[in-house]
């Protein structure tokens, strides 16, 4: 029996050593809507860091440029970065259970809601490392990204800036330039790739007296004169690939995540008014809050001027969202007080969005993003002057006009509450305090 039970011992040791998971084959999407199909030898057992190195082979990048891009899990109602160590199979099985604890939508949504894999922008990576790169392949990837970001309207612009950036990016796709083919007609069938849909859209009332057909006309036109007037300037789609870039990199939330959440309104004599829907957009540099259905920015604070928390809803339920608190200070016009702001969001999402400013503000994980910079300098990259963003940090005038159009509570040193309008106030020392929530 001892002997038996030996030999069993053995075999099952040598069983498992010998055990092979089964290959699999996964799609990795880029930001261009093409896809690559990836062999998974390890089936399951792969990992983000495995499908990362295949698709650096894929497309030939070099390793220098590895910490540039991150695997990422995305759908319509969640984005995730995953991290090296994580397998996306993993992650595809908890899918359903991560949406109904950092999303409000409904059962039916979640079900309906299928996740890809997609290679794109690291997250955390630093905006004066990506202004060093000149790889053109790395460049086109960025570039890539900038674009569906525009064209899908997760940055807000104005209209005309989107038409610039909408007539660089038609050049560059239908390249070279042929007026006699690329007239009107041609520019009004293709107007969705290039002009955000919310820009195309009718009021009601409006419908009444103006046809989508005519508004598309219009937009076509725009963005055919555009063209002409950048075509006196460059045709090399390369060139206008990096202005259309650098662009973009002046955005303060260029290269951010978005959270969604909802901030109160402003107090009113009519009672109070449902919470606004928001986007809360971190990147590197700063937070930006978007108002979801005016598309426009209502407040950017710069990670270094402000503090923050997070606390857990006080109680389960539907209704009931964690809170995410940021206070800071700006300069004012008529007032000597030392007062601070506080606002509170709402959201499902404060542990990420936690995360994500912890680790932006307190600049962690750099390490493998300084040896990329000294590798690229190292190896003397023929760098062309790519221009600095100058947009890093909000100046103090500009949060005092944004903050107008969001509900902030103001302090005194105090931490007492008072309406005034402060004119150089330094940091506060109040700690926000968590109150139940209820944004319902």
């Amino acid at each position: 029996m001892a002997a038996y039970a030996a030999a069993s011992k053995e075999a099952g040791s040598s069983g498992r050593q010998e055990f092979q998971p089964r290959a699999m084959a996964i799609v990795v999407y880029f930001m261009n809507k093409t896809g690559y199909l990836v062999n998974c030898t390890k089936g399951k057992l792969t990992t983000a860091a495995d499908v990362h190195e295949t698709i650096m082979l894929a497309r030939q990048l070099p390793a220098l440029y590895r910490p540039v891009f991150a695997v990422w899990m995305t759908s319509p109602l969640l984005q995730v970065q995953l991290k090296p160590t994580q397998r996306p199979s993993r992650i595809k099985k908890q899918w359903k259970a991560m949406l109904a604890k950092f999303t409000t939508a409904s059962v039916l949504d979640i079900e309906k809601d299928e996740p890809i894999l997609t290679f794109q922008r690291n997250a955390f990576l630093p905006l004066e490392v990506e202004q060093k790169i000149t790889n053109l392949e790395v460049l086109r990837l960025l570039y890539d990204e900038a674009v569906q970001n525009v064209v899908k309207h997760r940055y807000p612009m104005a209209l005309n800036e989107c038409l610039r950036l909408g007539a660089m990016q038609f050049i560059i796709e239908n390249s070279p330039f042929d007026s006699q083919q690329h007239d009107l007609q041609f520019m009004k069938e293709r107007i969705a790739n290039y002009v955000p849909s919310h820009f195309r859209r009718l009021s009601w009332w409006k419908q009444l007296k103006t046809s989508s057909d005519s508004i598309d006309v219009q937009m076509a036109a725009c963005l055919l004169m555009h063209c002409e007037e950048k075509l006196h300037e460059t045709t090399d789609p390369t060139r206008l690939m990096k202005e259309y870039l650098a662009k973009c990199q002046k955005l303060d939330f260029y290269g951010a995540v978005f959270f969604d959440g909802q901030i109160e309104h402003e107090r009113s004599i009519l009672g109070r008014k449902p919470d606004r829907r928001v986007k809360v957009a971190i990147n590197q540099t700063h937070l930006n809050i978007i108002d979801i259905n005016k598309n426009e920015v209502v407040l950017v604070v710069c990670l270094e001027d402000m503090q923050w928390d997070y606390r857990p809803a006080c109680r389960s339920g539907d209704h009931c969202f964690s809170s995410f608190f940021i206070e800071f200070d700006c300069e004012w016009l008529r007032c000597d007080q030392k007062i601070c702001h506080q606002m509170q969001i709402f959201t499902r999402q404060a542990a990420m969005m936690d995360a994500m400013v912890h680790r932006c503000a307190n600049k962690l994980g750099r390490e493998e993003f300084d040896h990329m910079a000294a590798g690229m300098e190292a190896a003397a990259v023929e760098m062309a002057a790519a221009p600095q963003a100058d947009g890093l940090k909000r100046g103090a005038s500009i949060i005092s006009r944004l903050i107008r159009k969001v509900k902030v509570d103001r302090l005194d040193d105090q931490g007492r509450p008072i309406s005034l309008q402060p004119k150089s106030p330094k940091r506060g020392t109040a700690t926000p305090q968590a109150r139940p929530s209820d944004p319902q």
